[in-house]
């Protein structure tokens, strides 16, 4: 299950450091409500949320507790089940709509087929030119009448499907959100297991592919001497330098704190140790400026561990591989790329800076 806050104790540490101060800026009870509210806000986690809380500051209004509880109410406690709430709403109501009509098209087809029952009945036992003519008549108003009820139906499904259309990308983009890393804005390691899966169990199984687990080096560093919300700066940064590396189904994922995975499937360990090392370079090369001044964070580098997959291998076996590389390349001195071994063959160090 994905958690509601993904912030490490060091960020989520740095981050109290803001709400506390603000909390008392305002007259409300300093309750786990108030807490929440304004650590959403900082964390940047809210944007609605956070929208309100500056409108209310451009017209310098306090925080009471009754303020709280509504907000608190509104934007928090029930965030998570609002939208799905209405989408099952929304959905309901369509389908009871479209049973409607469909209902009314049916009972219309009905009446027309016994209105042709009776005139044949008619036709047969007089067929005289006054009855055809009353029977071509109401053939004529019963047809039309159907054929009303018919297209009512028809164009209540074309609606109908524009809804469902609509409802489902709304679902899809739900289903997004919660694969989705919040700072980085990249899958999330339930959403990269995910689609792992979805290789592994394809027909034939996983094709050859390669992992890489990496890792920022000294990364308590950057966050103890710039700050932590520097530390989520230079974490988006990698984030985008990754992103900028995968092409088409490749996938790039926070894979945890300051650890990152990439999957490259149909791929081999040359060409995975060569996209390995220049993922290396490009974040060695990258520059983050900091927040409340014009110079740059020193540079950044990472370490990597990269694993083939292997004949029969679990996803967690070949995960646990890759992991294993990574730690093995942060004991060869870090900035560094260590491919995993296989089948008993030692792990070798590719790469170094």
């Amino acid at each position: 299950m994905t958690r509601r806050y993904p912030q490490n104790r060091e960020v989520s540490a740095e981050l109290m450091r803001l709400v506390i101060p603000e909390m008392y800026r305002h007259p409300a009870s300093c309750t786990p409500p108030n807490f929440a509210i304004w650590y959403e806000h900082f964390a940047g986690v809210n944007a609605a949320l956070s929208g309100v809380l500056a409108e209310r500051e451009a017209k310098a209004l306090p925080l009471r507790d009754k303020d709280v509880d509504t907000l608190h109410a509104t934007y928090i406690a029930r965030r998570d089940s609002l939208a799905t709430e209405r989408l099952q709403t929304e959905l309901v109501r369509l389908m009871e709509q479209v049973g409607r009509m469909a209902l009314g098209a049916g009972d219309g087809m009905a009446e027309y087929g016994a209105t042709l029952g009776v005139c044949a009945t008619r036709l047969r036992a007089d067929p005289t030119p006054e009855t055809l003519q009353q029977l071509v008549s109401l053939l004529a108003e019963s047809t039309e009448h159907a054929r009303g009820s018919a297209a009512q139906l028809y164009d209540g499904l074309q609606s109908f499907r524009d809804e469902m259309q609509t409802l489902r990308s709304e679902v899809d983009t739900l289903r997004q959100e919660a694969l989705t890393d919040p700072l980085t804005r990249l899958l999330n390691r339930r959403g990269f297991e995910r689609a792992m899966e979805e290789f592994a169990n394809r027909p034939g199984g996983m094709p050859r592919s390669v992992v890489l687990i990496c890792d920022v080096d000294n990364f308590k560093r950057v966050n103890d001497h710039y700050g932590h919300l520097v530390g989520d700066r230079v974490l988006a940064g990698i984030g985008r330098v990754l992103k900028a590396r995968v092409k088409g189904r490749d996938l790039v994922a926070r894979w945890g704190g300051e650890e990152f995975a990439v999957f490259l499937p149909e791929t081999g360990a040359v060409n995975g140790q060569h996209v390995a090392d220049q993922i290396r370079n490009d974040v060695a090369r990258c520059r983050i400026k900091r927040i409340d001044r014009e110079d740059f964070v020193d540079a950044i580098t990472i370490s990597i561990g990269l694993a083939e997959t292997e004949s029969g291998e679990s996803l967690e076996g070949l995960l646990g591989r890759a992991d294993t590389a990574l730690y093995e390349a942060k004991a060869a001195g870090r900035n560094c790329v260590v491919i995993a071994s296989q089948s008993g063959s030692a792990s070798i160090k590719v790469a170094a800076g």
